[in-house]
């Protein structure tokens, strides 16, 4: 919807998760961000030390709604390598998820910077497993807009905030 839009010119600029190939438009890497598997402390994996793909078998998963990101991501690179798992809820909010994985409901693919918070509280436990868990987002503009100075600065500061954020992550 973001490209259509971008293609449509009525978004100046749209920032995404994975990278877009469409001809008319021009895709510039922004940002990355780590996802994880967490589970409630009670969770029998909470304190399992190594923790296996088999184990997530038959496992409860608490998901964001179709189209978001954080589903896409769960669906495209979790999912896959589950023979079998269940959809116990489909929340709105990543809170929401936060909440319900925390009363021991399921499990959740999220961003750690959404569950940092929530795990040094103690509410959730990361698990790890041996997958890419890395997250791309892309920056989109129309190849034939004009961009107006404030654009241009803004995509800039995007530009130079990922140079930024890339040394610290390093």
């Amino acid at each position: 919807m973001i490209c259509q839009k971008l293609i449509d010119y009525q978004l100046d600029i749209g920032l995404v998760e994975g990278k877009t190939l469409h001809p008319e438009l021009d895709s510039y890497p922004f940002s990355e961000d780590e996802m994880c598997i967490v589970v409630s402390p009670k969770h029998p994996l909470a304190n399992k030390s190594h923790v296996t793909l088999e184990d997530l078998e038959n496992s409860d998963w608490i998901l964001r709604e179709p189209g978001s990101g954080t589903r896409e991501f769960f669906l495209r690179t979790v999912a896959p390598r589950i023979e079998i798992w269940h959809e116990a809820f489909e929340l709105n909010t990543t809170e929401a998820i936060i909440n319900s994985v925390s009363a021991n409901l399921g499990l959740a693919c999220l961003s750690t910077l959404a569950t940092q918070s929530a795990i040094d509280d103690g509410r959730l436990v990361s698990i790890s497993v041996s997958l890419d868990m890395k997250r791309r987002f892309w920056l989109l503009v129309h190849k034939e807009k004009y961009q107006s100075p404030l654009l241009e600065r803004f995509i800039l500061f995007c530009q130079q905030w990922r140079s930024t954020t890339s040394v610290k992550n390093t």
